[in-house]
């Protein structure tokens, strides 16, 4: 855009770089929020595992068979939860433990 004079130049201009300022500033919000959204997500994943480890005597090794047949997308499934629980005992039976301890 062309001025015919400096002043008004310049006053279209001092606007013009706040403007750039707010662009940045609302670029970098939605990045954060991009990844506070990513976080949430894995935290409440971790949680739902961590409750699912809770109720069953073989904790992680239930968990490690769901997660390996990538069933963790409904954890009220009960015939899900019992092949996983199976698959876990069997394992452990193979391994001669009395319970799997390491975590996913």
């Amino acid at each position: 855009m062309s001025f015919k004079k400096e002043g008004n130049k310049q006053q279209y201009k001092h606007p013009q770089k706040g403007l750039n300022l707010i662009e940045l500033v609302e670029d970098n919000i939605a990045s954060l929020y991009l990844d506070s959204a990513k976080a949430t997500t894995e935290i409440k994943e971790r949680h739902k595992l961590i409750r699912l480890a809770n109720r069953y005597e073989l904790s992680w090794g239930v968990v490690k068979e769901d997660v390996a047949d990538n069933f963790t997308s409904n954890p009220n499934d009960a015939k899900r939860i019992k092949k996983a629980e199976k698959a876990a005992a069997a394992r452990n039976q193979l391994q001669g433990n009395d319970q799997v301890q390491d975590q996913v």
